[in-house]
């Protein structure tokens, strides 16, 4: 019986952290007239993915104001203890309007920065585009 209501405390701790996660994540979709660049229609495909097999892909927009030669794009993909596991890194040119980001060099094989394979699990993928402004993107991915 006490494994029982630990299984479910346990279950709404995570769904209130991803609640928490998701408005924080919502919050960086406000439209603020000084930004230069924006996120949009961040998600990971597919998800959940099997790291033994394969990896998943990190899509997103980026609308830009104005054109942009190189903007350094990162994706910081953290555990589930906000522990930080990998980095992935390209730079891009944007031109102005909405620029559709799918690169080779920001998906996700369930490794870690030593190369390691992670635990199944819930983790969360940071997307940030540093042009003239930066801005931040916060996208759940599942490990299974």
């Amino acid at each position: 019986m006490k494994l029982k209501y630990f299984i479910c405390g346990f279950i709404l701790l995570v769904l209130l952290f991803i609640i928490g996660i998701s408005q924080a994540a919502a919050a960086t979709n406000e439209v603020n007239t000084n930004q230069q660049v924006s996120i949009h229609d961040a998600h990971a495909y597919p998800n959940p993915f099997d790291n033994e097999k394969g990896e998943t892909r990190i899509k997103f927009k980026i609308h830009a104001k104005k054109s942009c030669d190189s903007a350094l794009i990162s994706v910081i993909i953290y555990d589930i203890d906000g522990k930080k596991v990998c980095t992935r890194s390209d730079t891009s040119s944007l031109k102005s309007g909405y620029n559709t980001i799918d690169s080779d060099k920001l998906s996700w094989g369930g490794d870690n920065d030593m190369g390691e394979r992670v635990a199944n699990g819930l983790y969360f993928a940071k997307i940030i585009v540093e042009a003239s402004n930066t801005k931040v993107k916060v996208v759940k991915i599942l490990v299974k």
